[in-house]
């Protein structure tokens, strides 16, 4: 998926190089703050709850690197409109690779029996 950020930010949205490093660092903390949902849990990643310190960490990462990309702070600014669409990809990505990994459970049996009885459906 970042390699498809790239190639739209160079060739439809024609950023600049600088806005380009911005927006790549604002997926980059997107998408680790959603591989920790989809990672967390064998079932769907909102089955289970997240304690109130990870929940309060994703929203401050998400956050920080929102306001840091916005504000111009340590680095080229990016319009909020364009964040707002990087994360909603990153949710839809997360939904999708999600459902991916139960596939992949439900059909290898990485889990074993106990674990099958843990996907949720």
């Amino acid at each position: 998926m970042a390699f498809a950020l790239l190639w739209l930010a160079l060739n439809v949205v024609q950023l600049p190089t600088l806005k380009i490093q911005t927006l790549t660092f604002v997926y980059l903390m997107y998408s680790a703050q959603a591989t920790i949902y989809i990672s967390r849990v064998p079932g769907r990643f909102w089955s289970l709850g997240p304690s109130r310190f990870v929940a309060a960490t994703t929203l401050g990462n998400v956050l920080i690197a929102s306001v840091l990309g916005a504000a111009r702070m340590l680095m080229t600014a990016v319009p909020v409109a364009l964040l707002a669409l990087t994360l909603g990809v990153v949710v839809a990505a997360a939904v999708v690779l999600d459902q991916i990994k139960i596939s992949v459970f439900d059909k290898t049996g990485l889990l074993g029996e106990v674990g099958r009885s843990a996907v949720v459906r």
